[in-house]
């Protein structure tokens, strides 16, 4: 009985869409360690805040994963023409295209114009999955930070934060990552910044200054060094992370053809998140990209990538119901009328018109008109179509205009003129 009952609800479609409001944990896969600056880049957008004075509504962050070096550009629109333009002209000109660009999956960054913009530059620009930050992870967590310390100088209307991030990013830049141990600034620049208060905590020392040559080796060797710190830095950093986030981590397999359902938080306007069933399909398991991603397909044969964290099994085989292709119908053309049995089909040289059977004409003929003489028939004239008149036809009584309905006006009509005269 108690199996019975187990197997009824597992294959309840609707406790199975409802039960589990949450995403499950799989351990974290393998991720690209960069080795120098702008090797790995990530960019996204952020927002919408209250529109400014300057018809600012959104954020676009570039990052460095390799140096933790950020640009924050504000933007009036997300649209892809706005984000190119932005990428091309304020990013790709300070620093170079880098070698690997990740994205979500928004549509200005799906979008074929921004990826054959990419194409141009040499980058390689790769996408999450749909409804997974954590695979951006740098950059969303620098968006916690940038909020959180935006929150401190904003005015009471928040109208002017597109002026005060500038100002942000710059003590972002200087602070050493904890990451790292360094400064994005140093890593790019070979030198600590320089701000308005470092003049009067720093004492003065008298050093003798160096030849260019040396100060260009001391800078290429402190540089190589950094580098090197800053590779094993984010490797043990990533080691360290990967450990404690796998201590409740579970990770599940799947196969291809089986049936899951699919985690969306998204509710459609109109209903409650309350009763709303955040489990949706189900679908069925087409490929299998990795141990963390697969590639899925609805009832209407629409594919797409998902992580495995979204995904649940789904143990009743009889709610798959893909529908069918339906094939455009074509327009019948007019074929001609098929020939019945009773006709028979010739071929080869024959006439056209067949002769009708004629009676024998000599024995209707007339005594006195000879058979080998035709016949005169009276020939009657067909008069043209103009003269072609229905001898019933009788002219109807309607007026031909409104005029002639009106009864004839004897006296001219009333103005204003004549009622002055007239008593």
């Amino acid at each position: 009985m108690r199996r019975f009952i187990e197997g009824y609800i597992k294959k309840y479609e609707s406790c199975q869409r409802r039960k589990e409001n949450r995403e499950f944990i799989a351990p974290l896969g393998e991720v690209d360690q960069p080795k120098f600056p702008f090797d790995i880049t990530s960019m996204d957008i952020t927002g919408p805040y209250k529109t400014t004075q300057r018809k600012n509504s959104f954020l676009l962050t570039f990052n460095d994963n390799f140096s933790k070096y950020v640009e924050t550009l504000p933007i009036s629109d997300m649209t892809a023409q706005t984000v190119v333009r932005v990428y091309a002209t304020q990013i790709v000109t300070r620093h170079d295209t880098g070698s690997k660009l990740v994205t979500d999956q928004g549509r200005n960054f799906m979008y074929a114009f921004f990826k054959e913009t990419c194409k141009i530059l040499g980058v390689y620009k790769i996408h999450t999955t749909s409804f997974h930050p954590m695979s951006n992870g740098q950059i969303e967590r620098f968006h916690r930070s940038l909020h959180a310390g935006l929150s401190h100088y904003v005015n009471a209307t928040h109208t002017n934060w597109d002026v005060l991030v500038q100002f942000y990013l710059m003590a972002y830049r200087a602070t050493p990552n904890t990451v790292t141990g360094y400064s994005p600034f140093y890593l790019l620049q070979g030198r600590e910044m320089r701000l308005p208060s470092e003049g009067d905590l720093k004492a003065k020392i008298s050093q003798t200054p160096l030849d260019h040559n040396q100060r260009l080796k001391n800078l290429n060797a402190s540089l190589r060094l950094a580098y090197r710190i800053v590779e094993k830095a984010n490797r043990r950093s990533h080691q360290k992370n990967e450990r404690l986030y796998n201590h409740k981590a579970k990770l599940r397999k799947f196969h291809t053809g089986n049936l899951v359902y699919l985690f969306n938080r998204s509710v459609k306007p109109g209903l409650s998140r309350k009763f709303y069933k955040v489990w949706s399909g189900p679908f069925q398991i087409t490929a299998k990209i990795s141990d963390m991603n697969y590639e899925i397909v609805d009832p209407n044969n629409k594919k797409q990538i998902v992580h495995v964290n979204r995904l649940k099994q789904a143990y009743n085989p009889d709610s798959w119901k893909p529908t069918a292709k339906q094939k455009a119908k074509r327009k019948s053309r007019n074929k001609p009328p098929a020939h019945t049995e009773e006709e028979e089909i010739k071929i080869g040289p024959f006439p056209l018109v067949l002769p009708t059977p004629q009676e024998n004409a000599t024995d209707h003929l007339p005594p006195d008109q000879n058979p080998h003489t035709p016949a005169t028939t009276p020939q009657t004239l067909t008069p043209p179509a103009s003269e072609h008149r229905d001898p019933t036809y009788l002219p109807t009584d309607t007026p031909r205009s409104r005029r002639e309905m009106q009864p004839t006006r004897i006296e001219p009509p009333m103005t204003m003129s004549r009622t002055r005269v007239v008593p």
